[in-house]
């Protein structure tokens, strides 16, 4: 529906009730019975409709002159400058325009006459290097000296020559009552100098009788071309050759609006996907102070939506409609703001997070900082543009104490795909998508359509092309729209990607990991969904649980344990996943699945095995306690246990352990934990360890031997360079210590 800047035809296609102005000024026209020569101006700024009042003007003077007889009715000359290429080719097709047009009226047969002045006294002025009010012009054309030589020779003076025919078109002119109405418009469109001609020109046929000249352009425009040309007040010669000079009525700024929202609502609400909210106190906040004060013609209309238009067609699943056209308004009608945007948008986006702490008066003074800035850029109106950002922008309204909502999180920002987003920003300037991870409707077919088993199916993919860090983060931005019956179907493949250990892997230092973003995603449901489902859901996880998932249930338990405020914490309703009574069942349940666990498996291999201890110890302290003791009979699973006591420590790029004399003294003392370490020093037991159990056994060996223990600080460099020293040797009788 992309729109053409044409004007309208006719009064059908008016929206902004100017038909009425139309009307008046064409009987102000037909109104004018005096023989003598008219000037009237139709002034306003480029896209204000001048040619759209015009196209109606003729319309209504049209309807008026049907009840006129044949030969009062007036001729209508469109004249359009546009189409001729130097001066001379400009005077000779303005008369040769005029001829047409009698030629082609109802009494042409009493208007011969006029016509054939107007072709002598058109036909001179392609011969002549001078015309008198006008000035020198081009020489002849070649190609009109052929059948008019006979005519020259007849005529000794050039000026005299072309006074003689003018008077000949005066004499015609004034035989007959008909109007010669002559519209020229865009004149504002043309250079200085083809202005400058075309108001001499209209200027020199003043004494033209019967002839009414309906002129358009922007005043200023005019204005400023004939002063550079004439070196003279503009105004003043305007005043000089136009009688009546019309203003463009203001279009009405409701109406502009309604026409703008008509035509967004076509292209955006019509289609809009089902899984895609449209928010109305948004869209409210942000038409009201980005895209309205920006919006002041029909012609900004068309321009902004024909250029959302083209963009939405591109990003429509990617970005959100509203910011897009506030976005897009902006590029169209305010440039400078829109550039400025760009080149700050790491810095504008993000959330307001936890409401950082800032104070008023820091508020203020960020604030006062920025409108300074902003005048330089905008300096037609730096409070709007501070408007303008602090709408679209979050957390830049946060900082300037501006507009904001509760809901402005990180999740909700990226769930709506608002330009806030650090993810989603990007493309609402390069309109490419090449580095989209997943498209939004793979995401939300996952969320809202997908079976089981094409869920599994898509989630091996993303697996498969390590795409699983970027889905969590989209799915949590969906999660406030996950139905029920769809909840149980991620808990079970979410708890684990938390239980298996290549999740738990950092890509890098800033990043969380799979298992920590599922473990969100996590909370999210259970926070989201009712107590009863809740409950029959982790009974069933208890039930079939593995000994992997064993640590994630464990934690899930007992954040529930502490939402009620045991062990000593707050209580927090925002965890309470089931109530109190069916608490206790799975408490229960529990307990008795860890007891059935560590028959066949060793708790200590679990990572983290402290969540299953931290859970036991509270139902049960003396069985948990009488399981480490025996646990820690066994050599190598000394050193897993000590993992949970060892501190660490960096510096720079350098890291490390550090230790504590009598770290876990209620089973072993120092002495014991090293000897049960160097026990299985090049042995199988020590190859067959986990590469961090392998770290800590040579860590604390190390801090062990050392003289002074007050320095408790070892580098991990050192007890990676020993580690294989430690590993099984080919002769296992040979083992020494370290």
């Amino acid at each position: 529906m992309f729109y053409s800047d044409k004007p309208i035809l006719n009064a059908d296609g008016d929206s902004l009730n100017r038909n009425a102005f139309a009307l008046q000024l064409a009987k102000a026209i037909l109104s004018y019975t005096k023989i003598d020569n008219f000037t009237v101006s139709l002034c306003g700024k480029w896209g204000t409709g001048k040619t759209s009042i015009l196209n109606m003007v003729v319309e209504k003077i049209e309807e008026l002159a049907k009840e006129k007889s044949s030969d009062e009715r007036p001729i209508i000359v469109h004249f359009n400058p546009w189409n001729y290429s130097d001066t001379t080719q400009l005077l000779n097709q303005f008369f040769q325009t005029i001829r047409t047009q009698i030629g082609l009226s109802d009494n042409r047969d009493n208007l011969g006459g006029i016509g054939a002045a107007l072709k002598k006294y058109s036909s001179l002025i392609e011969y002549t290097t001078y015309i008198p009010k006008i000035g020198p012009f081009l020489g002849p054309l070649k190609s009109l000296i052929e059948g008019f030589g006979e005519h020259l020779e007849e005529i000794a003076d050039e000026s005299n020559g072309l006074s003689y025919q003018k008077k000949k078109v005066i004499e015609e002119l004034e035989k007959q009552s008909q109007k010669i109405i002559v519209i020229i418009d865009d004149i504002d469109r043309l250079n200085n100098e083809q202005i400058r001609l075309i108001f001499q020109l209209v200027n020199s046929l003043a004494g033209f009788p019967n002839m009414i000249y309906l002129l358009s352009f922007d005043r200023s425009v005019v204005v400023r071309a004939l002063e550079a040309e004439q070196d003279c007040d503009g105004e003043e010669y305007l005043e000089k050759i136009i009688q009546v000079i019309f203003e463009v009525p203001t279009a009405n700024k409701i109406l502009i609006n309604k026409m703008f929202i008509d035509s967004y609502s076509k292209i955006v609400l019509d289609g809009l996907n089902p899984n895609l909210s449209f928010n109305n106190d948004y869209w409210d906040n942000v038409f009201q102070f980005c895209i309205s004060p920006f919006i002041k013609t029909i012609r900004d209309v068309k321009r902004i939506i024909n250029t959302f238009e083209f963009k939405y067609e591109l990003v429509r699943d990617e970005t959100n409609c509203i910011d897009l056209l506030a976005l897009t308004t902006l590029q169209v009608c305010a440039p400078d703001i829109y550039n400025w945007i760009q080149t700050k948008i790491d810095d504008l986006t993000g959330s307001i997070g936890n409401l950082r702490s800032i104070s008023l008066e820091e508020q203020m003074k960020k604030r006062s900082h920025c409108l300074e800035i902003f005048k330089e850029i905008y300096p037609n109106a730096p409070d709007v543009m501070l408007q303008v950002i602090q709408t679209l922008f979050p957390k830049f309204s946060w900082d300037t104490n501006g507009y904001f909502t509760d809901s402005d999180s990180e999740p909700e920002l990226r769930r709506k795909y608002r330009i806030a987003s650090k993810d989603r920003s990007k493309r609402y300037f390069y309109l490419a998508l090449e580095d989209t991870e997943l498209s939004a409707q793979d995401v939300r077919n996952t969320v809202f359509n997908f079976s089981r088993e094409e869920l599994n199916s898509f989630f091996i993919m993303i697996e498969e092309s390590e795409k699983l860090h970027f889905y969590l983060d989209e799915f949590l931005a969906y999660l406030p729209e996950l139905s029920l019956e769809r909840r149980h179907i991620f808990l079970d493949k979410l708890i684990k990607y938390q239980s298996n250990e290549k999740y738990k892997i950092r890509k890098n230092m800033l990043e969380a990991t799979v298992a920590q973003k599922s473990n969100i995603c996590v909370r999210a449901i259970f926070q989201s969904g009712n107590s009863r489902d809740n409950f029959d859901f982790l009974r069933d996880l208890i039930e079939n649980s593995s000994i992997d998932e064993l640590p994630v249930i464990c934690e899930i338990i007992t954040r529930i344990e502490y939402a009620y405020g045991k062990n000593g914490s707050s209580i927090d309703s925002r965890n309470q996943y089931v109530t109190e009574d069916c608490l206790c069942e799975l408490e229960e349940a529990l307990i008795l699945k860890i007891n059935q666990l560590t028959e066949e498996h060793c708790i200590l291999d679990c990572n983290p095995f402290e969540d299953i201890g931290i859970f036991w110890s509270y139902k049960d302290k003396d069985s948990w306690n009488k399981y480490i003791e025996n646990q820690l009979k066994i050599d190598e699973n000394v050193p897993k246990y000590l993992s949970i006591y060892a501190g660490t420590w960096s510096a720079g790029k350098v890291k490390g352990w550090s230790f504590k004399e009598g770290v876990i003294s209620d089973f072993l003392d120092d002495e014991e934990i090293y000897r049960a370490i160097i026990n299985i020093k090049n042995t199988e037991k020590f190859s067959s360890l986990s590469y961090n159990f392998k770290q800590i056994a040579v860590a604390f060996s190390i801090w062990y031997k050392q003289e002074v223990k007050n320095h408790h600080e070892i580098s991990r460099e050192i007890v990676d360079s020993i580690i294989p020293e430690w590993e099984k040797s080919k002769d296992s009788s040979c083992v020494k210590e370290c």
